[in-house]
Formats: C-alpha cells, structure tokens, sequence
C-alpha cells in the first residue's frame, strides 16, 4: 500500500513539473496548475482508500470463509458422532425390547407354574403328618392370594412362594420340636407332650409319664404304644425339648406290635 503511494506520488510530481513546464510556455496559471494537482491528489488518495477499504473487505471475508470451513467441518464431525450415538441408542432400545418380551413369555409361563407349585404344596400338606395345621393352611392361603393380586410384582410372588412356601414346609422336615398339647385320646381331652421328628412321626407322653402313643398316618389317628416303648418315648421327647443330649433311640416307624 505505501509502496503504491509512493508510485503515485512520484507520478504526480512529475506531472507537476510537466505542468511547470507547461506554465513557463504561458499555457496555464498558477491557480489552474494547482487546482488540477490539488485534484489529482484527492483522486489518487479516494482511489487509494477505496483500495485499502476492498483489501480490508477482502482479508475479512477470507477470514469468515475459514471460520465457515472449520464450522462446516466441525458440524460434520458433530453429525457423524450423533448418528454413531443414535445407533447406539437404537441398539440398546432394541435389547431391551428383546428383554421386555422375554420377560413377558417367562411372566405367561411362571404365573401358571407357581399356581401349580401352591396347589402341589396344600395337596401335600393335606397328606402329610397333621402338625401345625392351622398355620400351614393359612400360609396356603397367603400364597394363593398373593398369586392372584394384581399389585404384587411377579419377583414377589416368586420369592413368597420359595421363601414362604417351600423353604419353611423344608424346614419342618429336619425339624424336631416338643410342646405341651391337648388332644382327644379315647372320647376324652388329655394333656401330654407332643413331639414331632421332622416328618418321620409324631409321639405324645401323657403328663405322669405311664402313657405314650403315636400318630398314625393312614388312619389319621392317635394309636396308644406299648408300655415298653415308654422309656424310649420320654428319652426321645427329652432330647427334642433340649433336656438330654443327643444318642440313638429306638421308636416305631411302622406297624407295631
């Protein structure tokens, strides 16, 4: 840009000396000399502000066509990750979509299945040694209006069914336990102590210690013993109240006689 007006300056004092000349020879007065110099001047420096104003104009575009390119760049950039992601979301709709309905199928088949396991439970309970009979009746019926709630979620009734259900009817069977009962021994309410060894039978020991008996399964009744099994009877009854240590004991499993 200087350099340009340098140019222009030189050329315009050689104009200037050329008009000189021109004046020596009576062709123009000072005035008009200086009026025109004075205009050409003006000339070039308006021709060189509009140069400096589009060179300025040029650098600022140029610079905003960069800015434009990297913007452009980065907006591509940006695209490309946000359909990768896109993809990724899709991927993992379409998972859970798969687990949903999976869910669903083993939901329609376990709501059957566990109905069934309830029904299988109370048919056993009902053919099993009658202990605690009241609470393992009501624990069925628990069960079976939990299945049939809306409101419990499917892990829940699961967990009832297995926890509540199987694991304590399990439970019952290594179980051996003695407490004070009446029963109804020959027309007549009679206190003795019950004890019940797992699922392997149930014995009574009336109070004073002369009687014992047994329950028997397939005639769902209390069958007197002989007196010669009251020893091991009351030894049995002591280690189940936690009386005696533990030892082998002889006790009727079959008929007797």
């Amino acid at each position: 840009m200087i350099r340009n007006m340098v140019k222009r300056i030189l050329l315009t004092t050689i104009a200037l000396g050329f008009l000189g000349s021109q004046m020596a020879f009576g062709q123009a007065t000072p005035e008009r000399l200086i009026s025109k110099v004075s205009s050409a001047i003006n000339t070039e420096v308006k021709a060189q502000q509009g140069a400096d104003a589009y060179n300025y104009s040029k650098t600022d575009t140029l610079e905003q066509i960069r800015n434009l390119k990297y913007r452009v760049a980065f907006y591509k950039y940006r695209t490309e990750q946000y359909k990768a992601f896109m993809d990724q979301v899709k991927e993992k709709i379409s998972n859970l979509e798969f687990k949903k309905n999976e869910i669903l199928k083993l939901r329609e088949q376990l709501e059957p299945y566990l109905a069934e396991v309830v029904k299988s439970m109370s048919e056993f309970i009902d053919n099993d040694l009658s202990f605690l009979p009241e609470e393992r009746q009501k624990r069925i019926i628990n069960l079976e209006q939990s299945l049939n709630s809306y409101d419990v979620a499917m892990s829940e009734k699961l967990r009832r069914v297995f926890a509540e259900g199987l694991q304590v009817e399990a439970e019952y069977g290594r179980g051996v336990e003695s407490i004070d009962e009446t029963l109804n021994l020959n027309g007549e309410d009679t206190q003795v102590t019950l004890f019940r060894l797992g699922r392997v039978g149930m014995y009574y020991i009336s109070l004073d210690g002369q009687e014992t008996g047994r329950w028997n399964q397939e005639t769902k009744q209390w069958e007197k013993l002989p007196d010669k099994m009251n020893r091991d009877i009351r030894r049995a009854a002591d280690i189940a109240a936690g009386k005696r240590i533990v030892e082998i004991i002889n006790l009727p499993l079959g008929e007797v006689r």
